[in-house]
């Protein structure tokens, strides 16, 4: 007769337990998330600020706030905001909770780099902070530009207008009067239907009455919803500048001295950059010998 039940074989007895193991801990392991370069950069900075005081290379890394700032590789007055955790880009739910950062917030608070760069004072209306889309993106650790608005697009912000084109992109418009305790990734997430919102894209610029323009944009038909268009030009840097041009940035993201900067109150022998990275010491050539984010549809 058959035997329906029988004990199986030891070999088989101890395989099964560590096959369950084995499938156990893939499922709980958290996933890498897409590839980047901006996130070991940004580790780098936070190992040599716990190390020396200083955030080199970046200009400011707040672990509290979860932001670092650092100067791009390309565009000469663009600065980026980067996550100091470990955070994907706009498709990371965990940038819509409500205790999440106010990245958008800290990112505007860090525009007097840009004035610093410009050699010249800024109003707020020509300043913009963008983040790019999964489809518009080349560096999967979450940042933000910041940097000047294109002429041609502020002059067709209107606070009445629910959509805008811009660049031959269709984008949706909304002004708010605060970034101050707004979330604009769980604003986007709330309007989507409980889709993702990973195919969209996020510009923030200053309104000169007061206030701020907020756009967004989905990728679609050879728009890859790349916000970062709207911002002036972004070209590579060479090397030489890089390095010549960091050191004068030092104190420039201090959000203590924000409004100075951006009114150009202040110089770079100013005493303000004490509080963040030096960015002398370490050259910026060297720590961004890779290009991270060359722009959408770079290889």
């Amino acid at each position: 007769m058959r035997r329906f039940c029988s004990t199986p074989p030891l070999r088989r007895r101890l395989a099964l337990p560590l096959l369950l193991a084995a499938l156990l801990a893939a499922c709980a392991a958290p996933p890498t998330g897409p590839s980047s370069r901006l996130w070991p950069l940004v580790r780098r900075c936070i190992a040599h600020q716990q190390a020396t005081g200083e955030a080199d290379p970046c200009l400011l890394v707040d672990r509290a706030k979860g932001y670092a700032i650092l100067k791009d590789i390309r565009g000469p007055t663009q600065f980026l905001l980067v996550a100091t955790d470990r955070r994907w880009g706009i498709e990371d739910p965990r940038i819509e909770a409500r205790n999440a950062p106010n990245y958008f917030a800290d990112a505007w608070s860090a525009r007097g780099c840009v004035v610093r760069a410009a050699g010249q004072a800024i109003p707020d209306g020509e300043l913009s902070l963008a983040v790019n889309s999964v489809a518009g993106r080349s560096d999967g650790q979450l940042h933000i530009h910041i940097d000047r608005l294109r002429p041609d697009v502020g002059s067709m912000l209107r606070r009445d207008e629910p959509e805008v084109t811009l660049l031959g992109h269709r984008y949706r418009l909304r002004h708010i009067e605060s970034l101050a305790g707004t979330n604009l990734f769980a604003a986007l997430a709330a309007t989507a239907g409980g889709h993702t919102i990973a195919y969209r894209t996020i510009v923030v610029a200053g309104d000169p009455r007061g206030g701020f323009f907020v756009l967004d944009d989905e990728a679609r038909d050879g728009d890859a919803a790349s916000g970062e268009e709207l911002q002036v030009d972004h070209s590579l840097l060479p090397p030489a500048q890089l390095d010549a041009d960091q050191k004068q940035f030092a104190g420039c993201a201090d959000p203590a001295t924000a409004e100075d900067w951006r009114r150009g109150r202040l110089s770079k022998g100013s005493p303000a950059g004490a509080r963040s990275g030096s960015a002398a010491s370490t050259g910026w050539a060297t720590a961004f010998a890779a290009p991270f984010d060359r722009g959408p549809g770079a290889p």
